[in-house]
């Protein structure tokens, strides 16, 4: 009974990254479709690979998944299959974050990429009401000048892409912060595969895209940290709007 009551709700996914939600099943289909060969034998073997024992081990299934994306319909297919999901849970707004750098470092061009999503996403407002923020994601791990790099490859599409914000994807990112009531948790780990601080990308270019006036810092209000972006309680309520829920009157 609750859990039918559950399903029947309307759901905003507030911060989900698009690649990452690439199952085994569309993984394989995809392989074969662009010859892309897998560290994997089987779609048992990959689902086998989804029990993660540390963030190393999903990063790496996380950019296998990746290398199989290389078409317009490729980014279409992932985007889609991830929406048709979603629908099924009664979701009526949805936030995707996007990885450009992954894809764009393998000679896949920035506007493959943007057009198989955004395809998807308007398909899906079309077809099934859902609507959607598209998030671009520059990686701190990365150069400064390769995230500007991306942020020129961005102008183009600026229409299509809401905000952005910085995050690592690196598991071996020299420092954890992260704020909890007020408290900072700080855990420091080594760093041999990290290029220097001074080189790595920083909050100066997602600020340079606001500056700009080409993109907004993620109108939905973020704070940017090192490894991850939280969502304030405006936030929240900001989004959980798009599908008719109002915020509870304060006493």
């Amino acid at each position: 009974m609750i859990e039918e009551f559950i399903k029947a709700l309307p759901k905003a996914e507030l911060h989900l990254h698009i690649e990452g939600s690439l199952e085994p099943e569309l993984m394989f289909e995809l392989a074969e479709r662009n010859n892309v060969p897998l560290p994997f034998a089987s779609v048992e073997e990959v689902q086998a690979a989804y029990e993660f024992s540390d963030l190393q081990s999903f990063l790496d299934i996380y950019y296998a998944g990746a290398g199989v994306l290389l078409q317009v319909s490729d980014f279409f297919d992932l985007t889609w299959a991830y929406i048709q999901r979603v629908q099924k849970q009664n979701v009526r707004h949805i936030e995707i974050f996007f990885d450009p750098q992954i894809h764009t470092d393998r000679g896949i061009p920035f506007q493959t990429v943007i057009t198989g999503i955004h395809k998807a996403l308007v398909e899906a407002k079309l077809k099934l009401g859902i609507t959607s923020r598209l998030i671009l994601c520059f990686l701190r791990h990365l150069s400064e000048e390769a995230a500007l790099t991306t942020l020129a490859d961005a102008l183009p599409f600026r229409g299509w892409i809401e905000g952005c914000l910085l995050y690592t994807s690196d598991a071996a990112d020299d420092s954890l912060r992260v704020d909890l009531g007020g408290r900072r948790i700080i855990k420091k780990n080594p760093t041999p595969s990290l290029p220097p601080r001074k080189g790595r990308a920083s909050a100066k270019v997602v600020n340079a895209a606001s500056s700009l006036k080409c993109l907004k810092k993620h109108r939905i209000k973020r704070e940017v940290i090192p490894n991850f972006c939280f969502a304030s309680t405006s936030a929240l309520w900001l989004s959980l709007s798009l599908i008719h829920i109002s915020e509870p009157t304060r006493r």
